[in-house]
Order: C-alpha cells, then sequence, then structure tokens
C-alpha cells in the first residue's frame, strides 16, 4: 500500500476554532485495527500546524516519519514546562511507553508520520487543557475508530485517535503571554 500517494485512504480532519490560540490542522486515516489491541495509522500535519495537547495511555506507541519534519515538544504535566524539543524528520523512528505527554507540529512542509499502537484496554490517548486536565479519551476499538466522538472539530473521513484538547501557542500548557 502507497501510503504517500494514496486517494482510497480515508482522511479525516481536524481544525481548531477560537477556542485555541495555535493553529490546529491535521488529519489522520485509520489503516488497521486489530481485535488483539494493535492499531496502525497516518496522521497528517498541515505546514505549521498543530494536533492537540495530548498524553498517549495506549500500551506502546511507535512511529516514523514518512514525509516532512515533525516537531515534538514533551512537556512536563506538574509544571506546564517544556522538558525536551526535537525535530524528526524523514526516516526518523520512535518508541514511547503509555504516558507521553507533548505537542506536536508539522514543519514549514507539513509532515506525514505511521503511528502503530498497542492498547490492552482499548484507551489510545487522553486530549488535555491547557492545565493539564482530560478533556475527553479516545478508545480503539474498531467501532469507536469508525465513529465520530463528541467534541470533535472535523471536516471529513474516519475517526482520529485524539480529540480536542489545547495548549497556548508557545507550545508549553502553562506558559505566560
Amino acid at each position: 500500500m502507497d501510503l504517500i500517494n494514496n486517494d482510497q485512504l480515508q482522511w479525516k480532519r481536524f481544525v481548531g476554532d477560537d477556542k485555541f490560540d495555535y493553529p490546529i490542522d491535521y488529519s489522520t486515516a485509520v489503516l488497521d485495527v486489530n481485535e488483539n489491541g494493535h492499531i496502525n495509522l497516518l496522521t497528517k500535519w498541515e505546514p505549521n500546524s498543530y494536533c492537540h495537547f495530548h498524553r498517549h495511555t495506549a500500551t506502546s506507541t511507535t512511529s516514523t516519519v514518512l514525509q516532512g519534519e515533525l516537531h515534538v515538544e514533551d512537556i512536563e504535566i506538574e509544571s506546564g514546562k517544556v522538558i525536551n524539543s526535537k525535530t524528526r524528520n524523514v526516516g526518523d523512528y520512535a518508541s514511547k511507553d503509555g504516558g507521553d505527554v507533548h505537542m506536536e507540529k508539522g514543519g514549514p512542509e507539513g509532515a506525514i508520520v505511521l503511528f502503530s499502537l498497542y492498547t490492552k484496554d482499548g484507551s489510545l490517548a487522553e486530549s488535555l487543557d491547557k492545565n493539564g486536565n482530560v478533556i475527553s479519551e479516545s478508545k480503539g476499538s474498531k467501532s469507536n475508530l469508525l465513529t465520530p466522538h463528541s467534541g470533535q472539530t472535523q471536516s471529513s473521513g474516519i475517526s482520529s485517535h485524539l480529540v480536542p484538547g489545547g495548549i497556548p501557542s508557545s507550545g508549553s500548557p502553562n506558559s505566560s503571554s
């Protein structure tokens, strides 16, 4: 399957509104959902746009950048401070256990990233507000991923692994403006 040039992929797009003070514009396409807890999906960021502030709750998440570059800021949830910042380029592979809290932003050309998640209990991610409070949770069953979640801002396609949350445009959930 061509993951970059594939008109058959069903993308679900998420865009920000006036509740967020940073540009949110990303899309997700579910590739595969297995009953044994393995989920594969693509996420596509528009240029210089974020996804929502979130914590991965899946048992494990691996990702590989397929196109563009992805800017990632790891956040310490108690203080709201950025504890690590990195730019991931094409071919970059990462593996994380559950609990990882971060912001992700597409580079000047955007980004496409392949995610493989494993969940024992169906939990994939929690969207967080700027204070680290859970706004919503995303579950990883086949029926849930193919049905929109309440509170999502979207334009088309099938459900994402993440739902709206948000932090300030500086990338740090408790930064001053």
